[in-house]
């Protein structure tokens, strides 16, 4: 039992359950362009095939690796996850609560929840320290996809934005 525990305890994929449930319980909450398909109405084939296979990338590596809080990286890598969890819960209650006026005319606002994951990503990969398998951990392994990820899902964002700005009723 305890090695089992131990198993679940230290995969990284229990960093991104957190951000599941908040998805979850506040993705109905969100302003109308944010519904999924408005928010991809418009948007290029490629660039949204290329944001699913990299999300499915970025959420099932890290059930791959072992974290390490206890360790000098992983003690970071907690620092960085927390600051980008907040950052990005953040993001979100900015949208749910701020009017329409206030999000609609700022890219940077309005964009925050694609951005944002970077930095929890960043954490997550900074607290992992081995595989689960015979291949030595870089942090690199995790860090390229995530990068990849955010820019992508950024321009998503981004394009969204401008049909939204643009005088698009949503």
């Amino acid at each position: 039992m305890g090695h089992i525990f131990d198993l679940i305890v230290h995969n990284g994929f229990i960093l991104l359950i957190p951000v599941f449930v908040w998805n979850f319980l506040l993705a109905s909450k969100l302003p109308p362009p944010y519904d999924p398909v408005r928010f991809d109405e418009g948007i290029p084939k490629p660039l949204l095939v290329a944001e699913s296979v990299f999300r499915t990338i970025v959420f099932l590596l890290p059930l791959l690796f072992r974290i390490d809080p206890a360790a000098q990286s992983g003690k970071a890598g907690l620092i960085v996850y927390a600051a980008g969890i907040l950052l990005y819960f953040a993001s979100w209650l900015a949208l749910i609560c701020l009017p329409e006026r206030v999000w609609r005319k700022r890219v940077l606002l309005f964009t925050a929840p694609a951005v944002t994951p970077l930095i929890w990503l960043a954490g997550i990969g900074l607290t992992a320290d081995a595989y689960y398998f015979n291949l030595p951990f870089r942090h690199w392994h995790y860090l390229l996809p995530c990068i990849v990820f955010t820019v992508i899902h950024t321009a998503h964002s981004f394009l969204a934005f401008r049909k939204t700005a643009g005088g698009t009723k949503q």
